[in-house]
């Protein structure tokens, strides 16, 4: 039962966890470095797949099940909460200026 929960913590878990620092990097990279929002979102989506891939990696860790469900809770909460911040919405992006 634990494998399973690991197992679901990193694919959807990661899965989550990278299209919202994706969102976030689409709508903060533009704000911070003064980057085309196309770049902002190419970045995002590439950098996206590094963090799933972390992720991935840290949920079959030596630490207990528990603990990667906690700490997923508490980065999820705080990239959704830093792309809230950001202005962003990752269900409906930005219109190009």
């Amino acid at each position: 039962m634990k494998m399973v929960a690991r197992l679901l913590a990193a694919v959807l878990g990661g899965y989550a966890l990278a299209s919202l620092c994706a969102a976030l990097l689409a709508f903060a990279l533009p704000l911070a470095f003064g980057l085309t929002l196309a770049d902002g979102v190419v970045i995002g989506s590439m950098l996206g797949f590094v963090v799933h891939a972390a992720w991935f990696v840290w949920a079959f860790s030596p630490v207990s099940a528990g603990r990667v469900w906690l700490v997923l809770a508490a980065a999820l909460c705080l990239t959704a909460a830093l792309l809230w911040a950001a202005g962003g919405n990752p269900w409906s992006p930005p219109a190009a200026a």
